[in-house]
């Protein structure tokens, strides 16, 4: 699988943050002026990493967005925000350091869910060492797939169980006597 990218995370930020669920910039432009104020700075930012400024400078009717727009793209390129995105830059407003925490979450999700099987894992082969419970016990009383459990709690084979299905065997485990 691919990692996520700060463009793709931006893609699809907006398109989440849309009233209409697009990511035509015109629209997301409007959007902005007349009443969805929080793509503000979702929106100059998929501009700034989706090559599309021009466009949005096009677009943008209102005053105000327009000089906070121009306050940005003027001090700001592409590389520069990555920088101060990164080094959470003071000088750079804080909702733009929100949508890259936001990016950051989400990239990290997939390390975050593993790490959190194996600690399960972990605490569950404890638990089954304790209570003298075997797998098969388990898969039967949850009605889980043998193998799947096997792999994952002999062989720590995170990818074949789910976040949900290490809860429930934990909870299982908990509560077994």
């Amino acid at each position: 699988m691919r990692e996520l990218t700060f463009a793709g995370f931006l893609s699809r930020y907006v398109r989440e943050l849309s009233l209409s669920g697009t990511n035509a910039i015109s629209i997301l432009a409007r959007e902005v002026a007349e009443k969805n104020y929080r793509l503000r700075e979702p929106l100059i930012l998929f501009a700034l990493f989706t090559d599309k400024i021009p466009l949005l400078r096009k677009s943008i009717r209102n005053d105000k967005l327009k000089r906070h727009a121009e306050s940005i793209l003027d001090r700001y390129d592409r590389e520069r925000m990555l920088q101060a995105l990164k080094e959470e830059d003071p000088e750079l407003p804080p909702e733009y350091r929100k949508v890259w925490r936001s990016y950051l979450v989400r990239k990290n999700i997939k390390k975050r869910e593993a790490h959190t099987k194996e600690l399960t894992r972990q605490r569950v082969l404890s638990m089954q060492q304790e209570k003298g419970i075997s797998n098969g016990r388990i898969c039967k009383m949850l009605g889980l797939d043998p193998g799947n459990i096997g792999a994952w709690l002999k062989n720590g084979a995170g990818g074949r169980v789910s976040l949900e299905t290490a809860g429930k065997v934990f909870d299982f485990m908990e509560s077994a006597e």
